[in-house]
Order: C-alpha cells, then sequence, then structure tokens
C-alpha cells in the first residue's frame, strides 16, 4: 500500500495516510518536511506525486541513478515500481509528531540501515507466511491430522441469522476456531487449526446451510 498525505494549513506539515511506512511512520503521524531537495540521498524519506495517479506519497530512497530516484514503503520488500524525477520532488521528511511526542526522522546512512534491518524482518515474515500457508493447506488437504483428532475434537459448523445475512461459526468444543461472515464472503480460519480444516468442505457447508429465523442451528452437508 503506498502512503498518501494530506496538506494541513502550514504548507510544510503533512499528515499522514496509510501504513506503508510502518512502523517510522503511522497513519496520522504529522511531519515537517523540508523544501530543500537539493541533498537527497539514498536512505531520505522524499515526498513526491505518485507517476501514477498524482497522489502525493511518503516513501524512502533505496537509490538515485542516471533515470532518477527509486523508492520503496519501509513496510515493503518491493521497490516501487516507478522512478521518481529529482525535480518533482517536494521535500525530505525532518522530523514527526505522534500524539504529544516529537519522532526523530533518521535519514541517509542511517536511514539506510534501519530501511535493509526492516527490509530482512519483512521479507523472513513475507516468506515464512508464505510457508506456513502452503503447509497449513497440506495437511489440510491430506486429513491426517483430522483423522487422528478424538470425537469430542471434531469441529461444527453453527449458523445465526444476521441483518446482513447468515452467518456462520465453526465451533470446537466450546471454542469459536473459525468464522464467516456475509458482509466479507470468506472463511476465516484460526492457525493453527487450518491444519486439518477442509475449506472446501466448509464451502459446501457454506452453501447449504440455511439459518432459522431466531435461533443458532447446527449445519451439515447435505
Amino acid at each position: 500500500m503506498i502512503d498518501t498525505i494530506e496538506n494541513t494549513p502550514q504548507d510544510k506539515t503533512i499528515v499522514v495516510v496509510g501504513n506503508s511506512m510502518s512502523p517510522t511512520l503511522q497513519a496520522l503521524d504529522v511531519v515537517t518536511i523540508s523544501t530543500n531537495t537539493r541533498d537527497i540521498c539514498p536512505g531520505d524519506i522524499i515526498v513526491f506525486p505518485s507517476p501514477k495517479n498524482a497522489q502525493k506519497v511518503i516513501h524512502r530512497v533505496t537509490s538515485i541513478t542516471a533515470q532518477g530516484i527509486m523508492t520503496r514503503g519501509d513496510n515493503s520488500i518491493f521497490i516501487d515500481t516507478w522512478t521518481v524525477n529529482p525535480g518533482d520532488v517536494i521535500g525530505k521528511v525532518g522530523y514527526a509528531r505522534r500524539g504529544g511526542r516529537r519522532l526523530h526522522i533518521y535519514n541517509g546512512i542511517v536511514g539506510q540501515l534501519i530501511a535493509w534491518t526492516l527490509f530482512v524482518v519483512n521479507f523472513i515474515l513475507y516468506y515464512a507466511k508464505r510457508l506456513i500457508y502452503r503447509i497449513n493447506r497440506a495437511f489440510s488437504l491430506s486429513g491426517i491430522i483430522k483423522a487422528c483428532l478424538p470425537k469430542i475434537m471434531k469441529p461444527e459448523v453453527l449458523s445465526f441469522k444476521r441483518p446482513e445475512g447468515v452467518e456462520l461459526q465453526l465451533i470446537m468444543g466450546r471454542t469459536i476456531i473459525g468464522q464467516y461472515h456475509p458482509s466479507t464472503d470468506r472463511w476465516i480460519i484460526k492457525t493453527p487449526y487450518r491444519l486439518f480444516i477442509d475449506e472446501e468442505y466448509l464451502e459446501k457447508i457454506r452453501l447449504s446451510c440455511k439459518a432459522p429465523p431466531t435461533e443458532a442451528s447446527s449445519c451439515r452437508e447435505k
């Protein structure tokens, strides 16, 4: 996600919207920028109009080439797809305010070190999540863990009639381990319960489920 910014009455003060610069900058942080853009270097956090839609963006400089300035959000492992023209840079972030606290923003070499540290952390988290998802999916499809569960731990689907439609809850014992809400139109299963939940089977259950008008009912595939 790209951070956009909204101008306040003071033209050198902006309000951050979005989380692509988290944890360095967070939504509603108020940042002050310097309009002196002659000394921009890798590691600096700059403000510029997005080449895609002209909305203002606040990202960190990763490199400067003959073609222009390359940027990336601190909360991402991917370099932005555009190249920023140096003449389009609006300013460089000097400091920020979060609530009543003033936050020093590190640019330059220290900014680069921070950016690389965040990149490594985000890289590990990104691929760890992908690996965990694949492992969960493999165990779910194999049915190995599900087959080993005692009968008391077999999950059950309950349906509830809501104003938006039928809400489904996946129950194991007295614990809600998953939920389907009509507003999101998808199942959300808690980890590690995904290891033995077949989401395709749950989808069949959902399609066959009809909630009674005033109370919860147990759903089973028809």
